[in-house]
Parts: C-alpha cells; sequence; structure tokens
C-alpha cells in the first residue's frame, strides 16, 4: 500500500473498514472478503489479481516466516527436553 501512496488509515477509511481489519490483512492474519479485496484493489488502482503475484520481496518475507517458526520449535523441543530431564 505504501508504495501506492496510500496509509492503512486512509485505505481503512477508503475501504470501510478498521484500520486493525487492515493491519491484519497486511500482516497475514486475517484474509478479507472478495467484496473487500475488490474495494483495496480499487483504491490502489489496480486489479485483484495482481494482488496475488509474487514477487521476490514477498516470496523472501514467507522464507522469513518459515525460518522464525522453525526456529521456534526448535526452542520449544529444547524446552521440553530440558523438563523431560528434570522431570
Amino acid at each position: 500500500m505504501n508504495e501506492k501512496g496510500v496509509s492503512g488509515k486512509e485505505m481503512a477509511e477508503k475501504t470501510g473498514v478498521s484500520s486493525q481489519s487492515i493491519y491484519n490483512i497486511v500482516n497475514g492474519t486475517h484474509f478479507p472478503k472478495p467484496e473487500l479485496l475488490k474495494a483495496i484493489a480499487d483504491v490502489l488502482d489496480i486489479d485483484v489479481r495482481e494482488m496475488f503475484i509474487e514477487t521476490k520481496e514477498s516470496s523472501q518475507t514467507s522464507l522469513d516466516i518459515i525460518s522464525n517458526i522453525e526456529r521456534k520449535v526448535s526452542e520449544i523441543g529444547d524446552q521440553l527436553q530440558k523438563l523431560k530431564e528434570i522431570i
């Protein structure tokens, strides 16, 4: 959105949803209904299909997220092993 010059607050106002909803969509914790996707695309002046084209940057972000999850799972496994040793 920012590369199109639209802030989260402005997007929320133009699409009729809360800023928190836009934040959740941008961060991937919520997927909008089709009519909201269309409204967002209209504000950004793009075709809805463009929202699903993977870029090098989004691909790297996905890899970073997966790497962080793997690290956390490993840390939890280590903590569980230590608890088993105590018990």
